[in-house]
């Protein structure tokens, strides 16, 4: 019988369904990850980078590369970060401010900090 997963609200034989019940577990006891798990947490992974995209967040290589700051996301991140883009494309690179000082970045999504 397939009813609502309580979690992502989409329709699985089991409650919570694989995908969530998969992405809340901790790692394998064992290590092993098999290539079904991949598949589940890399849907999760798009499905997500498709909603922030959806929220108003771009690709980073499309960041403003004119000295002003704004938002981004690093992969593996939880949050948002202040960042800059210094030096000339496409040597430059992003660097987040924190703490009163520059730290090198690597992110994946960028958006205009709300003013």
């Amino acid at each position: 019988m397939w009813r609502a997963c309580p979690k992502c609200k989409g329709m699985a034989k089991q409650s919570p369904c694989d995908r969530c019940e998969l992405i809340s577990s901790a790692a394998s006891p064992t290590g092993y990850v098999s290539g079904y798990e991949e598949a589940i947490a890399l849907s999760a992974l798009f499905d997500a980078y498709q909603k922030l995209k959806a929220l108003g967040w771009r690709e980073a290589i499309y960041c403003p590369k004119d000295g002003s700051t704004f938002l981004t996301i690093e992969a593996g991140s939880t949050g948002t970060n202040d960042t800059l883009y210094m030096g000339n494309s496409p040597n430059g690179g992003c660097w987040i401010m924190s703490g009163g000082d520059l730290w090198p970045a690597h992110p994946i999504l960028w958006k205009p900090k709300e003013t």
